[in-house]
C-alpha cells in the first residue's frame, strides 16, 4: 500500500522509495529509508503536507511523494 492510504492509528514498515534519487537521500538522511518503521501522524487542513513519525523524527512529506512510498501494514500483537 502507498504511504498516503496510512491512517490515524496504524503503524508500517517502509518497503519501497519509489522517489528521485536527490529526495531519496535527503529522505534517507532524515531516517527514512526501508525497513523502518512509520506512523501517521496528522495532515495539514487542506491534507496536504501529512506529518508522519519515523526514527523518532517527525517529518511532513507533500502527497504526491508520499504516494511513492510504500508500507506494509504491521500486524497487531
Amino acid at each position: 500500500m502507498k504511504l498516503t492510504q496510512l491512517t490515524s492509528g496504524l503503524s508500517a514498515v517502509i518497503t519501497r522509495i519509489d522517489l528521485p534519487p536527490a529526495l531519496a537521500d535527503r529522505l534517507e538522511a532524515l531516517g527514512l529509508r526501508v525497513g523502518e518503521d512509520i506512523e501517521f501522524v496528522r495532515s495539514a487542513p487542506l491534507q496536504d503536507p501529512a506529518e508522519y513519525s519515523v526514527g523518532g523524527s517527525l517529518i511532513a512529506l507533500r502527497r504526491p511523494d508520499a504516494a511513492r512510498i510504500h508500507v506494509a501494514l504491521k500486524k497487531t500483537e
